[in-house]
């Protein structure tokens, strides 16, 4: 715990020493003090990075020819991912270089909306705690898979809907970290809602998202107990009937801060939807036509992350979903934190200063939940 307290001072200071036009090469510097540190964690044996490690282990000892014809029938990328890393010859590559990915792709995303949406250093500064003291740096050490697949998704998603820019390599993307984790599925599919969503009229959507959870609920009840249906997806079938039981080992604490960090995700969500009608209304006057299609795009990217919010909610029932899911939502929601703050820098500053407040408070609560139920247990070195 300490190097971790002693690594996010270190970044605080440099948040605050480091000029807006040198960002870049701060989140690089991040990154790799990030990864630094991931390299000289001590795997424990109730981790699933201790399990990867034996994995990698085996792998190393069969060979490519073995890992092809036993391994690659579920999960087949990520068999391939942990077998490149095991030529290293190392273990703690793993874990370093997970981290490093994960944390290069979740600050892209921030750098690009930061320029997108000409943010200032504070509204940045707001962002990179937002994310920092929220992100479980631990669990993308020992869960690795799940974590990586969120931060390669989160950004394809944001160059899709916000940037549309390499659309089909986005769509290439989306199928492939499925073969990471099929747990991604669910965000696949709602990926695909969102060209309905599109078309819709704002009530429409609003009462699709309502009704949204009732009928995550209802699939995953169905998917967990109907024979032929976990007969085809017999592993998948499996795990989620095993979770449907987690909440034994899942813990009040733990409960209560995903909740809380999802009720936040839903009221920011909520708000940006009217801040990108008010703000597309002005534009439409001033016939600003780069500022509609800017708000069009973040209402898509939001609705995607609400649509998200409202699904997990559906999914109650199971704990994984529960603690991991807020993780993937705090990379998705750094467009759309810097898209409020820039616009209620421009329409009501004491909003802005609410919605700070607001984010601090939280930010701060969650990342002491971390240090007491999380990090105290990080061993390193």
């Amino acid at each position: 715990m300490v190097y971790i307290l002693t690594l996010w001072a270190i970044f605080a200071v440099l948040a605050l020493a480091i000029p807006k036009k040198y960002y870049k090469l701060y989140f690089f510097i991040m990154v790799c003090l990030l990864s630094w540190l991931a390299f000289y964690t001590e795997a424990q044996p109730a981790m699933d990075l201790y399990r990867y490690g034996n994995t990698m282990d085996l792998y190393r000892s069969v060979g490519w020819h073995w890992v092809a014809q036993n391994e690659l029938s579920t999960n087949p990328l990520a068999a391939v991912y942990l077998y490149l890393i095991s030529l290293l010859g190392d273990n703690r590559f793993l874990p370093a270089i997970t981290v490093f990915l994960v944390y290069s792709f979740s600050f892209g995303v921030l750098y690009k909306a930061a320029v997108r949406f000409e943010s200032k250093k504070f509204e940045i500064q707001i962002a990179v705690l937002f994310f920092m003291l929220n992100f479980n740096y631990f669990y993308v050490i020992d869960v690795l898979r799940i974590y990586l697949c969120y931060a390669i998704m989160a950004y394809f998603l944001y160059m899709d809907l916000v940037e549309k820019k390499h659309r089909p390599l986005c769509a290439v993307v989306y199928v492939a970290v499925c073969f990471i984790h099929y747990a991604v599925l669910l965000f696949v599919f709602i990926r695909l809602l969102i060209v309905l969503v599109r078309h819709m009229k704002g009530a429409v959507a609003n009462s699709m998202l309502i009704l949204f959870p009732g009928f995550i609920f209802v699939a995953y009840r169905v998917f967990a107990m109907v024979p032929w249906l976990t007969g085809i997806f017999e592993l998948a079938g499996e795990r989620a009937q095993a979770y449907m039981v987690g909440y034994n080992v899942f813990g009040v604490w733990q409960f209560a801060n995903s909740f809380i960090r999802l009720l936040l995700f839903l009221l920011l969500g909520m708000l940006v939807i009217w801040l990108a009608k008010v703000a597309s209304r002005r534009a439409a006057e001033q016939k600003n036509l780069p500022e509609q299609r800017d708000c069009s795009r973040i209402s898509d990217f939001t609705y995607f992350g609400l649509f998200v919010v409202m699904a997990t909610f559906g999914l109650v029932t199971n704990y994984q979903m529960m603690l991991r899911t807020p993780n993937f939502l705090q990379i998705i929601y750094l467009p759309i934190l810097l898209f409020t703050l820039s616009k209620l820098r421009r329409y009501n500053k004491a909003y802005k200063r609410a919605l700070t407040f607001l984010i601090v408070f939280e930010s701060l609560g969650n990342f002491l939940y971390l240090l007491v139920y999380v990090y105290r247990s990080a061993k390193f070195f």
